[in-house]
């Protein structure tokens, strides 16, 4: 019985796929070179960009595809009306949403349930915010505590001209002196970058300690040790008991609750940031009165402070201008408020896929980290990777 050509050929294995993406992809781009009023350089950069793009999701085959049809869709609606649109984005003719939507990942700031462990840590969103989190705070906190006028209650102009004894400001008919700069708020925005800074590298070295294989609870290597040899040397086996019941206490509330304390203190945290910072930038631009001797009363900021007595000659101020510190400090903070607002999102949508996990009745944190990977990363080019001559059936 003769035999036809194509037997044991099965139209839906994954090479069978892969052959009509590629066949699809190419049509695709050929439409595109054909319809764009572009350069041939402008479009293989345009095209490239889209390739790389691709890359990024859990099956680029296949997103390939969609992405290179959204982008002649936008080729011709633009030369059907002039002003174009991609899914429902207007476009100026000129700027392409389909290259800058989703630059990132769609993943890429979604927090996981599982529970960091290891230098593995590292390399996540949620070690890399915090990592940048303290740093802008240690800045801040530093840039402010560098400035000798801001650790007193309030400021007032015995201690600024205090450091200038040629200042004619001292002489007689120029006192008494009264008026003053409150520097409590500026005392709680050090406060507060303190706490963000301890916040933040404190869950960065929670993120990289390891997990007991038994109890998978994260524990301080080499502490027990130390503390059975300090419990050894009180002798006492009440307090050895107490220690012991505080310390598994402390280390069953942390396995538990971990991720809930981590999203809520970071909301705190968060909040209070915006509130001071807001309270100090008003305050850092707004006047205090001051009067010397019967002359009339004058209206000062920091800033404008320093600038009137530094400019005289001798100068009435010592040092730098308190202001510029503390705009420094509000620049930082700021900015790491920004990361704090991503930070937030990372361990809000983790202790959201944590307790989902519980509710299951399966812990998310008791999955491995390889089988996690394994399964978020399952798609058309994964799949090739697993076994060659594995047949997957894929119905289009």
């Amino acid at each position: 019985m003769a035999q036809n050509g194509n037997e044991g050929f099965d139209p839906y294995t994954k090479a069978s796929v892969f052959e009509k993406l590629a066949s699809l992809v190419s049509e695709i781009e050929q439409s595109v070179k054909y319809e764009s009023p572009d350069t041939p350089d402008a479009i293989s950069e345009a095209l490239a960009q889209i390739r790389e793009r691709s890359y990024l999701e859990r099956a680029p085959e296949a997103q390939h595809a969609t992405l290179l049809f959204r982008h002649y869709s936008s080729i011709v609606n633009r030369k059907a009306n002039g002003q174009g649109s991609t899914n429902g984005v207007k476009t100026d003719g000129f700027w392409d949403p389909d290259l800058t939507r989703d630059i990132l990942p769609p993943d890429a700031f979604e927090g996981t349930a599982e529970v960091l462990v290891g230098m593995e840590a590292t390399r996540s969103n949620a070690f890399i915010l915090r990592g940048i989190i303290s740093t802008l705070a240690f800045l801040a906190f530093v840039i402010l505590c560098s400035c000798k006028y801001i650790h007193d209650s309030e400021l007032t102009p015995e201690q600024l001209f205090a450091d200038s004894p040629s200042c004619y400001m001292r002489a007689a008919e120029y006192m008494p002196y009264s008026g003053n700069f409150n520097m409590v708020p500026y005392q709680w925005l050090i406060a507060v970058s303190f706490f963000v800074f301890l916040h933040s590298a404190g869950f960065c070295a929670f993120y990289i300690l390891p997990k007991n294989p038994d109890t998978q609870h994260k524990y301080i290597p080499g502490c027990g040790e130390w503390m059975e040899r300090c419990l050894v040397k009180v002798g006492r086996e009440d307090v050895s008991w107490g220690t012991r019941t505080a310390t598994q206490k402390v280390s069953d509330f942390c396995h538990t609750h971990s991720k809930m304390l981590e999203w809520s203190i970071d909301a705190f945290l968060l909040g209070f940031t915006l509130l001071f910072c807001i309270i100090v930038s008003i305050d850092v631009e707004r006047g205090a009165e001051f009067t010397f001797g019967n002359h009339p009363p004058q209206w000062y900021t920091l800033g404008t402070w320093h600038m009137t007595f530094d400019g005289v000659s001798p100068s009435c101020v010592d040092g730098a201008d308190p202001s510029n510190y503390i705009r420094w400090g509000l620049a930082f903070l700021y900015i790491g408020a920004f990361f704090q607002a991503l930070s937030l999102k990372v361990s809000r949508d983790s202790f959201v896929k944590y307790e989902k996990g519980k509710e299951n009745g399966a812990p998310a944190s008791s999955m491995r980290a390889t089988d996690v990977n394994h399964m978020d990363r399952r798609g058309l080019m994964r799949a090739g990777d697993a076994d060659d001559d594995e047949e997957i059936p894929v119905k289009l």
